[in-house]
């Protein structure tokens, strides 16, 4: 059946981006590794925890999410939605520097933040990614803590900023 064929070729390119970014994360440092753009993060162990944790308030988490992606230019979140388990963000790549496209941005976020979110060329949706936020609220903080940083590091630096003081003060 064509249809079984499909559906059996897209979960394993699926699983096969996720394997990608989870190879690309780093096992020598601190940082937990977050699985967030996986549907359903309770597969993996480090989120299997009581039933209570793994219902947390959505509304809350859509919130949180939405609020702090205020801050982090690059990405953007079009359209607040009322719940959900997950958020589709578009990247703003032409701020960041040294990031061609979704799959770049998410192989370097896992390697340098031990952070993994699946990109949007795996859903067929070229320069987004999609942000799994049905996890506690303290896993989300740390998340876009370390995607700020990890944002921060990467956007193009302005005229401004790459002008020199003697520069400055020469005008």
């Amino acid at each position: 059946d064509i249809n079984f064929q499909a559906a059996k070729a897209s979960t394993v390119t699926l699983r096969g981006v996720i394997y990608m970014l989870f190879d690309n994360c780093r096992k020598d440092v601190k940082k937990t590794i977050l699985p967030l753009g996986h549907e359903d993060p309770s597969v993996y162990p480090c989120f299997r925890t009581c039933i209570e944790a793994q219902r947390p308030p959505l509304r809350h988490n859509v919130d949180l999410v939405c609020d702090r992606l205020k801050d982090i230019r690059c990405v953007v979140c079009p359209k607040k939605p009322e719940s959900c388990t997950y958020l589709l963000t578009k990247l703003e790549l032409s701020l960041l520097d040294g990031i061609k496209d979704d799959i770049d941005f998410c192989v370097k976020l896992a390697r340098e933040e031990n952070l993994v979110f699946l990109p949007g060329e795996a859903l067929g949706v070229k320069n987004w990614m999609r942000i799994t936020i049905g996890v506690e609220a303290h896993m989300l903080e740390d998340a876009l803590e370390r995607l700020k940083g990890f944002c921060t590091r990467h956007t193009k630096k302005t005229d401004t900023e790459t002008e020199s003081p003697s520069s400055v003060e020469n005008e």
